[in-house]
């Protein structure tokens, strides 16, 4: 009995980084969820085509805007929700939220550097603003 005693004593002494382990993950964020949710139901509007190919039928009635106008729209709602994003503190996000955020923040912060490659043309980096649609 006390070998067992020493051994679970010697493990626990070994091992300190499960002391730094959080008791339990933390409750999902409701504003973190909403803004993900907000952002796929803009996604499947602005790019019908994604929405039908993911069995979404809500879209299948039009096309995305392939308009100057409205990629130009497209960049500056992507910084936007970049800034939005900007606001939620990954530190106190479930593991899930947390490699959530840090995705969609890394994609974003990656089309905001590149898009000024594009200057003033029709299209940018965006997952369907991309120069190969044209």
């Amino acid at each position: 009995m006390r070998v067992g005693v020493f051994l679970l004593s010697l493990a626990l002494i070994a091992s300190p980084g499960l002391a730094a382990l959080p008791a339990t993950e933390p409750a999902p964020n409701p504003a973190l969820h909403a803004l993900f949710e907000r952002e796929f139901q803009f996604g499947q509007a602005e790019f019908p085509e994604f929405a039908t190919l993911h069995g979404v039928e809500t879209y299948n009635d039009r096309l995305h805007d392939a308009s100057p106008q409205a990629v130009a729209r497209r960049k500056a709602h992507g910084k936007a929700v970049l800034e939005e994003l900007g606001r939620f503190d990954l530190k106190t996000q479930s593991t899930q939220a947390q490699i959530s955020l840090e995705m969609v923040t890394g994609d974003l912060r990656r089309e905001q550097a590149l898009n000024p490659l594009y200057g003033d043309l029709p299209f940018g980096t965006g997952f369907a603003n991309g120069w190969l649609r044209i």
